[in-house]
């Protein structure tokens, strides 16, 4: 009786080394995968961080942990509003003026409504893509992508600066 209790043990545990080994095959062929596919690498891992770590920060496993803000501002403009909850993010630029800049990331499967009555729109390009330019009582709306993600970022800011912006977006370490 106790052979045959170790035989089946014994019988078990080669089964279990099996199945946990096909186990870790599966996991690194995963996640060389998703870590090989830009697309999915940011998405995956930007849905890792946020959601876990609830950070006040937009984060990226590309090589190192990253934010993704723009690095040029109109002169005398400053941070100072910076809010990230789970997929929605946006950003307060002022200067001394009291004027504001507002930097939000569009989130998936969510609008964005701009009254077009009586403003002036167009299309430019910011880093080679199309993007919607709005214009209406001074105040300059702009609607693009970058890196799979759309930002709107509008304020009473002339069209070649919120384009500078905008062009000017990259993940800062």
């Amino acid at each position: 009786k106790e052979e045959e209790r170790k035989e089946k043990f014994a019988q078990f545990r080669k089964t279990a080394l099996k199945v946990a080994a096909v186990m870790i095959a599966f996991l690194a062929v995963s996640f060389f995968t998703v870590m090989n596919v830009e697309a999915l690498k940011v998405r995956i891992t930007n849905y890792f961080m946020v959601k876990n770590e609830k950070s006040t920060t937009i984060r990226v496993n590309n090589e190192q942990l990253s934010t993704i803000m723009p690095t040029y501002l109109p002169e005398g403009y400053e941070n100072v509003h910076l809010k990230v909850l789970e997929d929605f993010y946006y950003a307060i630029y002022e200067n001394q003026n009291g004027d504001k800049m507002i930097l939000q990331l569009i989130k998936e499967k969510s609008a964005v409504g701009i009254d077009t009555e009586k403003t002036s729109v167009g299309t430019v390009k910011v880093k080679g893509n199309d993007a919607e330019f709005y214009y209406k009582e001074e105040v300059s709306f702009l609607v693009f992508k970058y890196n799979d993600m759309l930002f709107s970022l509008h304020g009473k800011v002339p069209k070649k600066e919120l384009i500078k912006v905008a062009e000017s977006m990259e993940y800062t370490k």
